[in-house]
């Protein structure tokens, strides 16, 4: 996944050429306009570590072509000096659900429900449903929110269908203007999980040691499934799984522990996640560091409690403050163990608090 990642920031900060194809005709006049553009004296971070100073970027359709120091520009080249300007690859956003329609159950109050409402091939549990694709469930009335994330500097997300167990694949996607045709950079770009059953509405799993149970069942099923030199059936569900095992695999926790959970599952079936952390992982960082896993960090900070009430401030737990003031040191505890980590605007409710707690967690 990261070297996904960084391989998508190559290709926004333009280290290589790329020509433009249509594949579909075009409603009426094609545009003309081919003009290269060169930006010059700028400051560019071509990472977070590498900067050039005097930079120049030629873009030639909306395509960055080539950025260097003191570069050689094209004369029919239209010049535009941006002195005193930075510019950076915008951010990625390795966790978000936006733009993906939610799921619901076909169950319509029927309760309680033991086996699955699926009709067809799956697994015999609703939570269970790794053959989704987000992709197929694209809402564009969903994305009006992303200026949201755009202002707060991002322009790519990895989105997926946040619910269930086993979730399905994930798609990556620009922020931009383009139409949504445009915008999709790749179709299936990471396995999702959980600890939580979402919209199903079966009465298994009812606790978390039954999620885990059930996670583990489905790799024990999966294991037999694929030592079938025969198979007189089919099952999409173990068939979506052998055919994206080798994308990363991104698992959402809620807290710490589930965390050191998520590991065991990991070792005891021989798989490596990406975890999406929960903002607390400092209160087991000894025990999480041993482990060494990849993390990708929410900044959803704690906002202040209100204790001018002496009534309703009995209730407010010596936990709850700790956590209030420790949250934002998340990040720097984390980086301070040598822990690889990423941010996400996830578990934000408003995305614009994005930047003001990143700029909080780095004070």
């Amino acid at each position: 996944m990261f070297k996904y990642i960084l391989s998508v920031l190559i290709l926004f900060i333009g280290l290589n050429s790329i020509n433009a194809q249509n594949i579909e005709p075009q409603n009426g006049v094609d545009r003309s306009d081919h003009t290269l553009y060169a930006i010059t004296n700028v400051t560019v971070y071509k990472s977070a570590d590498e900067k050039i100073e005097n930079a120049v970027i030629l873009f030639q359709d909306g395509i960055i072509t080539k950025v260097s120091k003191l570069s050689l520009i094209p004369k029919q080249a239209v010049k535009i000096n941006m002195d005193g300007f930075t510019i950076y690859p915008s951010f990625i956003d390795p966790y978000s659900s936006l733009g993906v329609k939610k799921r619901a159950s076909a169950n319509k109050g029927r309760y309680p429900q033991i086996g699955s409402f699926k009709k067809g091939p799956y697994y015999w549990n609703e939570a269970i449903h790794p053959e989704v694709n987000a992709i197929n469930l694209v809402d564009e009335k969903l994305l009006k929110s992303k200026k949201e994330l755009i202002s707060q500097g991002f322009g790519t997300i990895n989105t997926h269908q946040s619910d269930g167990i086993l979730r399905g694949t994930s798609f990556l996607m620009t922020l931009g203007n383009q139409n949504l045709k445009e915008s999709i950079l790749k179709s299936a770009v990471a396995n999702h999980y959980s600890f939580s059953k979402g919209a199903s509405k079966q009465t298994y799993p009812s606790s978390q040691m039954g999620a885990i149970a059930l996670i583990r069942q489905f790799y024990y099923d999966l294991q037999w499934y694929k030592s079938l030199s025969q198979k007189d059936f089919d099952n999409l569900s173990f068939n979506a799984v052998i055919k994206h095992f080798d994308l990363p695999h991104i698992f959402a926790t809620n807290n710490k522990l589930e965390i050191l959970r998520v590991l065991k599952i990991a070792q005891e079936f021989k798989m490596q996640f990406l975890i999406k952390g929960s903002g607390d992982e400092y209160q087991r960082i000894e025990e999480i560091k041993d482990l060494n896993p990849q993390l990708i960090i929410p900044v959803n900070f704690p906002k202040p409690f209100d204790l001018t009430d002496p009534f309703i401030s009995r209730y407010v737990t010596l936990s709850s403050l700790k956590q209030w003031e420790m949250a934002p040191y998340n990040p720097y505890i984390l980086s301070k163990n040598g822990m690889q980590f990423a941010f996400t605007a996830s578990n934000l409710k408003s995305k614009k608090d994005f930047l003001k707690n990143i700029k909080s967690a780095v004070k």
